[in-house]
């Protein structure tokens, strides 16, 4: 909040205006007399709030373009000159308030036919994805930043592991980090497969980045990508790898309804290792409103962010994990990824996701919408555009949006095969699926 000093600055210049209006001062008042300020004041004042306001939108424009191009257009906004419009037909108005139709919107909407995967055992994988591009009123042609991928890869033995990815890229080379760290990350993890797949998986999220930074073409000082991929391997198991935001959502249905839960969690300073991590490199932490010594209601952020102690390098994040980042990755930031497995059977459903559909929506609204599909190519198509709706409805612009849907089932060209027939696999299983759904239910 703002100090004693600067409340008394304020009311110093204002009260006469305030007590017009009815506002009651704090500080200024019969037993306070305002302070008076000369010229050479007040134009020192005028420039040291210009500073605070240039370092905030320059923290902004990396962590939240989207966000920054808003308060840019409220201000160019709040310059005009009233007009009085005597003709309120549709030509003049957008019917839906938001300044872009839906059927414009859809021309920049991305769906994949739906595609069916063999695993192994007798198990296939129904898929299919789409990416709608972001609206941003002030950059309309910003390209797609998030990436979506699908892709066979071969361990050490020769077996086939089916990959699947979203990655959201932000900064403004995000999309080329994002397509960057698909391509390495696939084509490291083969050279990694003589290592355990986990192992390998990490190791490729680590070297991605590392190629990333050294990649001269590509500035990665302030741009990176998040990364979630699921991977299948022969045994059915699906390992989970996940650094950033982007999310990995598992969901089926029990006797009398769908249930889900996410199998990621955010990379941000609201947990507590990752806190603690970054606090080893930097105690430089703060949010925007105390580096800027603002009101939440004149910034509209509260999330805590590592701050570079020279301006000129602060990246103002508040991701703790990406590959990219350079000067992020200086103040604790990493590369290395989450890992978890589980083991899945017929009726799962997964999710991959960039945050376009997480930030207005929980896991149980997605699975709601996911189950009332016939086939992941209609459930990711309306799972991104619910995401969409609900941007309108929030905010003045879109996000990128990205929601892959798999569906693991039974193949049916090959009715004789038993999936798990080995004993000890069997009983792993379904420890495993109890354990899923024990978790499911909390």
């Amino acid at each position: 909040g703002l100090h004693a000093g600067d409340i008394l600055m304020i009311e110093s210049m204002a009260h006469e205006a305030m007590q017009e209006l009815g506002y009651e001062t704090h500080m200024v008042g019969p037993d306070v007399e305002p302070v008076h300020y000369t010229q050479l004041d007040l134009e020192r004042f005028a420039a040291d709030n210009a500073k605070a306001i240039e370092e905030m939108n320059d923290a902004l424009k990396v962590e939240n373009p989207g966000d920054f191009e808003r308060r840019r257009l409220q201000a160019d906004i709040l310059t005009l000159q009233p007009v009085r419009l005597d003709d309120w037909s549709n030509e003049r108005i957008c019917s839906d308030g938001f300044g872009i139709s839906d059927e414009v919107l859809d021309k920049s909407l991305n769906v994949s036919e739906l595609t069916h995967t063999n695993l192994t055992e007798g198990r296939r994988i129904q898929w299919a994805m789409a990416s709608q591009k972001g609206y941003y009123p002030d950059d309309r042609d910003k390209q797609n930043q998030d990436v979506a991928s699908a892709k066979a890869l071969k361990d050490a033995s020769g077996n086939t592991i089916h990959c699947f990815s979203v990655f959201d890229g932000h900064g403004s080379a995000g999309h080329h980090c994002a397509q960057f760290a698909a391509e390495t990350i696939h084509s490291t993890f083969e050279k990694q497969s003589h290592n355990v797949v986990e192992r390998a998986l990490e190791r490729a999220h680590v070297a991605a980045h590392n190629a990333l930074v050294k990649n001269e073409a590509i500035d990665s000082s302030r741009s990176g990508t998040t990364a979630t991929t699921v991977l299948f391997r022969p045994d059915n198991a699906m390992v989970i790898s996940n650094l950033g935001d982007s999310s990995c959502i598992i969901g089926t249905r029990t006797a009398d309804r769908y249930v889900g839960k996410e199998l990621t969690r955010p990379h941000n300073l609201f947990q507590k290792d990752e806190l603690a991590r970054v606090k080893r490199f930097t105690t430089n932490i703060m949010t925007l409103e105390e580096k800027e010594d603002l009101t939440e209601s004149t910034c509209g952020s509260s999330a805590p962010r590592i701050w570079h102690e020279d301006p000129e390098k602060s990246p103002g994040v508040a991701f703790t994990r990406s590959i990219g980042d350079e000067i992020a990755h200086d103040l604790g930031v990493i590369a290395r990824p989450d890992i978890d497995e589980i083991y899945v059977e017929q009726g799962h459903f997964i999710i991959l996701c960039s945050d376009g559909i997480t930030e207005w929506m929980n896991e149980k609204q997605c699975i709601e919408i996911v189950s009332m599909h016939d086939n992941p190519k209609q459930a990711s198509e309306a799972l991104v555009k619910e995401a969409r709706k609900q941007w309108q409805e929030h905010t003045d612009y879109i996000d990128d949006i990205t929601a892959m849907v798999l569906l693991v089932e039974d193949d049916p060209s090959k009715p004789d095969v038993v999936v798990g027939e080995r004993k000890t696999k069997r009983a792993g299983l379904r420890r495993s699926l109890a354990k899923f759904r024990r978790r499911l239910t909390i």
